[in-house]
């Protein structure tokens, strides 16, 4: 009867061991695609989980031409504009503006500064002084600045870069 018992017991623990092995899925065979995006994220949309700024942006969201912007306006009394954009990784966005002493980061800063950065017509081509001009009044910054600093990529990879010292 001992026996029995202990013979019983083993055979249910092998079928419940065995019936649990049958929930784990072979992983997808290999397409070859070494494109190494996150399951989940398509191409053209950034991952949310990467920043803590949960600043989600589509390929086809975006209608202005620069990967990166980078603006620093410097006045009197240790004041300045300063707005950053940059759509690699998880795209990063912030104003940190003393004029009107407001700080913005993340979704709230680049929703802010997305329609500024639609209304720029400036090209690689375009005369230093006739960006500086158009920035300042489509951001609507005051022209009396001490420095005036600007570093943008636009999306074809070019580089400009835009300093002024009043």
């Amino acid at each position: 009867m001992f026996k029995t018992n202990i013979l019983m017991i083993f055979a249910l623990l092998f079928v419940i061991t065995g019936c649990g092995q049958n929930d784990v899925s072979p992983p997808p065979p290999e397409t070859g695609d070494t494109n190494n995006t996150t399951p989940g994220i398509t191409e053209g949309e950034i991952n949310p989980l990467d920043d803590d700024d949960d600043m989600t942006v589509r390929d086809e969201d975006i209608q202005h031409s620069f990967m990166k912007f980078d603006l620093d306006v410097e006045y009197d009394r240790n004041v300045s504009y300063e707005a950053e954009y940059e759509m690699e990784g998880n795209g990063e966005a912030k104003i940190e503006d003393d004029l009107n002493d407001r700080r913005l980061y993340g979704d709230d800063a680049y929703n802010e500064l997305k329609p500024k950065l639609e209304q720029l017509n400036f090209t690689q081509e375009t005369e230093n002084i006739e960006i500086t001009e158009e920035i300042l009044t489509v951001f609507g910054i005051p022209t009396e600045y001490k420095e005036f600093e600007l570093e943008v990529t636009f999306t074809d990879g070019t580089t400009k870069e835009v300093k002024f010292t009043q």
